[in-house]
């Protein structure tokens, strides 16, 4: 069986979890009572219920879309590597969690079992994990030679902070209130990510021209090497908010961008965008960069 073969059964076998959860209803239909808790808080107490025939659909139709998604974002790869199974791993996570959650809900419902949060928020922090390192440590390109640093700028994603700053919040009153648990754990490791990813952000990624190519960093972590030889050509571009922010792509389509504007540069293996408020600036680095003797 081919690396593509695998690369296709393994994106068509999420749908499974849609018949997997209809028949888990359908077994204990009869027994469900007609308004079910289906939302709990931190310590696993209901405070949210729906009709038996909404939970079920809300949860084929989540499921539905994640799996969509994986699809849609899977396919788009036209060479599978082995590094890529990892996406596909992190879509599993994420339906697995869903399925597992439904468990819970089922149980708790039937049972009277209390529901446990951690290991969802646990398997959940896990998979961002290894999907971050397969990112950061895969496709980076060779380490560039020492060369003359003939302009380094800065792409800050300061504007998007308050977007970490509210959750963070609530998830530190949250953990205030919660007792000594693997919940409360959990909780904690979820805040220090979301602490750990503003920084990244205020920080931003840093351009370094040199008389060799440029470097992509972040906080000093090397993300991506372009030697100047593989540029093939760059021009101003813009970037679809649909496309997202941070660190974005996967196969030989990268971006680094926290905003709308930037400059697409195309590579001997494909293309990378990087983002800027002032992409002219950019340019005028990259115009020097390849005049520039090795």
């Amino acid at each position: 069986m081919t690396n593509r073969t695998r690369w296709n059964w393994s994106i068509a076998a999420m749908w499974l979890v849609l018949p997997a959860l209809a028949l888990r209803y359908w077994q204990v239909w009869d027994r469900l009572p007609i308004s079910i808790a289906s939302h709990f808080n931190a310590a696993g107490r209901p405070n949210g219920w729906m009709t038996r025939e909404g939970s079920v659909l809300f949860v084929i139709c989540i499921s539905a879309f994640i799996a969509a998604l994986g699809t849609l974002i899977l396919t788009r790869l036209r060479k599978p590597e082995p590094a890529w199974f990892a996406i596909v791993g992190f879509f599993y996570v994420i339906l697995g969690v869903i399925f597992y959650g439904n468990e819970s809900v089922l149980a708790y419902n039937l049972y009277r079992q209390p529901v446990n949060v951690a290991p969802i928020v646990f398997a959940v922090l896990l998979a961002v994990g290894a999907l971050t390192a397969m990112v950061l440590f895969t496709r980076r390109g060779h380490q560039l030679p020492a060369g003359t640093v003939l302009a380094e700028e800065v792409h800050s994603g300061r504007g998007w902070l308050v977007l970490f700053a509210l959750p963070l919040i609530i998830e530190l009153l949250v953990v205030t209130r919660l007792p000594n648990s693997p919940t409360r754990i959990a909780m904690i490791a979820s805040a220090l990510v979301l602490g750990t990813l503003a920084v990244f952000m205020w920080d931003g990624f840093h351009y370094i021209f040199t008389d060799s190519g440029i470097e992509i960093r972040m906080m000093g972590f090397r993300l991506r090497s372009i030697s100047k030889q593989s540029i093939r050509d760059y021009q101003v571009d813009s970037w679809s908010a649909l496309g997202g922010y941070g660190i974005r792509g996967i196969g030989d389509r990268k971006a680094y961008v926290f905003g709308k504007r930037g400059v697409r540069i195309t590579t001997s293996d494909g293309e990378v965008f990087l983002g800027h408020s002032q992409p002219q600036q950019l340019i005028r680095d990259l115009d020097v960069m390849k005049g520039s003797a090795v």
